[in-house]
């Protein structure tokens, strides 16, 4: 009979079991959207910080609902920042979702200052060598290892659209470069008289590798 941990270990690393885990979450203390950390029924009362919300809809866990009353067009704060514009006036309690929500942000400016830099001096590390393959010109390449990490869970659909595009295109990268190498293995066979090359003319750039390493972590409920 497998055996279960009767209690967890949260991020701040407070113990705490079934019975006294929180039911919602402020993520920051700006926020006027409380995050579900369990489904919530309609009519359910939630407390948290001396606020209490009676709840006007069933609440999904890690959805949000509102933590004041919002009118038409006002804008609503997550993550201590501005996320969205209510469609509708939204109720203290209310689901919050696309349905009631549209996206917004807040006005940002761009460049405030000039940073002057000094190029590191390299001549240390002039001889040099590692690993890698020439490219075209003088420029040389690594093999690359890629981790996609997404920082909240919603963007999971867009990491597996993603996924599914890379290794499509990989994969069609993949056989390119074996019909390249079977191309140049039946040039090497053919009963065609060789090509002379001068000395000092450069042999042919191989292609270049495949990414070797592509990794996609996702949250996982």
């Amino acid at each position: 009979m497998p055996w279960h941990f009767p209690s967890f270990i949260s991020s701040w690393g407070i113990v705490t079991t079934a019975a006294t885990a929180p039911s919602i979450l402020r993520i920051h203390p700006a926020d006027d959207l409380i995050v579900a950390l369990r489904p919530l029924q309609a009519g359910e009362q939630v407390s948290l910080d001396g606020q209490s919300w009676i709840l006007r809809h069933k609440v999904g866990a890690k959805h949000k609902f509102a933590a004041r009353d919002f009118a038409k067009d006002a804008l609503v704060t997550l993550y201590g920042v501005t996320v969205g514009r209510a469609k509708v006036a939204i109720a203290a309690g209310e689901l919050v979702h696309t349905h009631n929500l549209q996206h917004a942000t807040a006005g940002f400016s761009g460049k405030q200052r000039d940073t002057a830099w000094t190029p590191p001096t390299l001549s240390n590390w002039s001889r040099t060598t590692f690993n890698g393959y020439k490219r075209p010109g003088t420029r040389a390449g690594t093999a690359n290892c890629w981790l996609v990490i997404p920082l909240v869970f919603c963007e999971n659909r867009n990491l597996a659209f993603m996924k599914e595009a890379l290794q499509k295109a990989l994969a069609m990268a993949a056989l390119a470069h074996m019909n390249i190498m079977l191309v140049n293995s039946s040039a090497c066979i053919s009963a065609a008289p060789p090509v002379r090359r001068s000395r000092n003319q450069p042999l042919p750039l191989a292609p270049a590798p495949i990414l070797p390493c592509l990794s996609f972590l996702t949250w996982m409920g």
